[in-house]
């Protein structure tokens, strides 16, 4: 296994744990949903692209191991959503109509 599979398996798993600790049930059936996909989408990603991957996915998991379980999530603001591209918007979209779908 080359250097950057083993990094994404240490972030992958680290994120996984981390869920496990932190999230409630629902939320960790759709966070480990979500972070499975995207992995795989980026498994065979080109390097110039794994930098900012690797980088947000370890800012989350800093924000999410500081975090108290009783204080995950926190909304968007404007310039959040400004600055996403149009295919996050797409997955946010997504993810909004998981979320319903569970809370159906």
């Amino acid at each position: 296994m080359d250097a950057q599979a083993v990094r994404a398996l240490r972030l992958y798993r680290t994120i996984l744990r981390l869920h496990k600790v932190k999230l409630p049930a629902e939320m960790r059936k759709l966070g480990d949903a979500y972070v499975r996909e995207e992995f795989k989408r980026h498994k065979a990603a080109k390097p110039k692209f794994l930098g900012s991957f690797y980088a947000e996915w370890t800012a989350y998991v800093e924000q999410l191991d500081k975090a108290p379980a009783s204080s995950i999530g926190r909304g968007l603001t404007d310039a959040d959503m400004a600055a996403l591209s149009d295919e996050q918007r797409g997955q946010l979209n997504v993810l909004r109509e998981e979320v319903h779908k569970q809370m159906r």
